[in-house]
């Protein structure tokens, strides 16, 4: 379940890094991507505590929100 859930979110990542990177804008949101992917990453995978997983998986809620919220407000 867990490797499977890596892999979307590294996938999306790198999607939304690539997509924000080669645009005009969102430059910086784009960065934050990258080291998601990078941290997502289940090939080499980064080994921390429990607790320390817990606090990550929420901050990186973050990027996601704002590129959501983003997008829905360019749209709108």
């Amino acid at each position: 379940y867990y490797t499977g859930l890596w892999i979307v979110v590294c996938l999306a990542s790198a999607f939304a890094a690539w997509s924000l990177l080669n645009g005009q804008s969102g430059r910086g949101l784009g960065w934050a991507f990258v080291g998601l992917a990078i941290l997502y990453n289940p090939v080499i995978r980064i080994h921390l505590d429990r607790d320390t997983w817990a606090i990550l998986n929420l901050l990186s809620l973050v990027p996601f929100v704002w590129l959501g919220w983003s997008q829905r407000t360019l749209r709108a």
